[in-house]
C-alpha cells in the first residue's frame, strides 16, 4: 500500500539562496520514517563541519556527540553517522546516474535495514521524492524544489571547523 502525503513542499523564509531553485524555493519535508531516523541519532543539534584536503565535506560532528562521517567514490557518496556513544545509527548513500541528473538515495538503520529510499534530480523537475519502507509514506515535491539536510533535521547550515 503506498500511503502518499501529497506535494509535502515547505517555503523557509529564512533559507538562503543556495541551492536549486534559489531564495524562497520550497523545501522537500522529511518523511515521518526520517524525521524519526535522525532524532533517534543526536544530529538535530548544531554542527561543525571539518572538510578533508580536497574541499568535500568529510566529517560533522553535532553538539550531542553524533558524528556523521562522509566519502565519495566515483557517482557514490555515502554518509554514516554515529550516534553519541559511537554506535552506527544509520547510513545515507547517494548513487548518481551516468549523465550526472538523478541520483537514487538510499537510508538505512543501524541493523542494516531499509528505511527510506528516494531520488532526486533533473528527471523529477529539480525534485526529490523520499519512500518510507514498510508504511509507504513518501514525500515529494518538484520545479523546483531544494532538498533539506539528508542526516538532519537542521535548516542552518553547520559551521567549519575542527571536530574534537
Amino acid at each position: 500500500m503506498l500511503l502518499s502525503i501529497g506535494s509535502a513542499c515547505a517555503s523557509d523564509p529564512d533559507a538562503d539562496d543556495e541551492g536549486v531553485g534559489g531564495q524562497g524555493a520550497p523545501f522537500n519535508e522529511l518523511p515521518s520514517c526520517l524525521i524519526e531516523l535522525f532524532a533517534s541519532c543526536g544530529t538535530n543539534s548544531a554542527c561543525t563541519v571539518q572538510s578533508a584536503d580536497a574541499g568535500l565535506a568529510a566529517q560533522s560532528c553535532y553538539a550531542s556527540g553524533a558524528r556523521a562521517n562522509s566519502s565519495i567514490a566515483g557517482r557514490r557518496s555515502e554518509v554514516a553517522v554515529t550516534k553519541p556513544d559511537g554506535s552506527l545509527c544509520f547510513t545515507y548513500v547517494s548513487n548518481l546516474g551516468p549523465s550526472g541528473e538523478n541520483a537514487l538515495m538510499t537510508w538505512t538503520n543501524g541493523a542494516g535495514e531499509t528505511v527510506a529510499t528516494g531520488n532526486y534530480g533533473y528527471g523529477i523537475g529539480y525534485g526529490e521524492r523520499i519512500e518510507c519502507t514498510g508504511s509507504g509514506v513518501v514525500t515529494s515535491c518538484s520545479n523546483p524544489c531544494r532538498p533539506r539536510s539528508r542526516v538532519s533535521r537542521n535548516t542552518t547550515s553547520c559551521s567549519e571547523g575542527s571536530c574534537p
